[in-house]
């Protein structure tokens, strides 16, 4: 989460121009988000091939990650980010200083939601990790 925030932050700080709102925060974010969740998803999808083949499971630990990873984990990773560009931009619209307190907050959401998500994931049922992903 600290990675995807740094970049929000510095599109924030870099940017300051055409980041002015709460909109615009969240639009960024979800765009770092995204592509930080693509990358990741190829390092997990390699893992999970190079086990499968290793393993001769028949594929199956390709079909899990395929569903964690490609199916839900977009979204969650633009919604734990959503809450740093948010708190920015809501920050771009007061005090000067604002973003840094702003900036905290919105990590420290984000953080909670991911520790959240894979609490659910790893130590839930599928029907709990479903019903907190709704």
């Amino acid at each position: 989460e600290g990675m995807k925030a740094l970049g929000v932050l510095l599109l924030f700080l870099g940017w300051r121009r055409w980041f002015d709102g709460p909109v615009d925060g969240v639009v960024y974010a979800a765009t770092v988000a995204a592509g930080f969740a693509f990358v990741e998803n190829i390092l997990y999808f390699g893992q999970a091939v190079a086990e499968s083949a290793a393993g001769g499971d028949g594929g199956e630990a390709v079909a899990v990650v395929f569903v964690l990873r490609a199916v839900m984990s977009p979204f969650a990773h633009v919604l734990f980010t959503a809450a740093v560009g948010l708190a920015l931009g809501w920050a771009a619209r007061r005090s000067a200083g604002a973003w840094a307190g702003a900036f905290v907050v919105g990590l420290a959401v984000a953080v909670g939601l991911h520790a959240l998500w894979n609490g659910a994931a790893t130590l839930g049922t599928a029907a709990s990790f479903l019903s907190l992903y709704v």
